[in-house]
């Protein structure tokens, strides 16, 4: 699910009004003949710029939000997790574990040989 700010909201609600102008009232001044094909493309165009500048602020609003959230919850719940990835987990931490041990007994080992030299 996507998250909005209270600006990237607003941005949203202004996009969609932006976007609607920029096809209905062309479209309404053409029909009204106070505005020639030349005009007509360019409000389109100019309408068309306007939202994409709007939908990339809105874009880059949601991408900060969803980094920030991931940011904060870093912690994995273990009821979110199947069996299989419970089972890896441990055995990379058994792993860890006594990788940590052969490390401290090497370290011993060597000032042990230092000690005795």
């Amino acid at each position: 699910m996507i998250e909005l700010s209270g600006a990237g909201f607003v941005f949203l609600i202004i996009l969609i009004a932006i976007v609607a102008l920029a096809i209905i009232l062309p479209i309404y001044l053409h029909s009204k003949e106070s505005i020639n094909c030349d005009e007509l493309q360019m409000y389109l165009f100019i309408g068309i710029v306007f939202s994409m500048m709007f939908s990339m602020f809105l874009i880059t609003d949601i991408v900060v939000i969803r980094r920030d959230t991931r940011a904060h919850d870093t912690t994995i719940k273990t009821e979110d997790l199947s069996v299989e990835e419970l089972r890896i987990r441990k055995e990379f931490l058994e792993n860890k574990t006594e990788r940590g041990k052969l490390l401290e007994d090497i370290k011993r080992l060597e000032e042990e040989k230092e000690q005795d030299s």
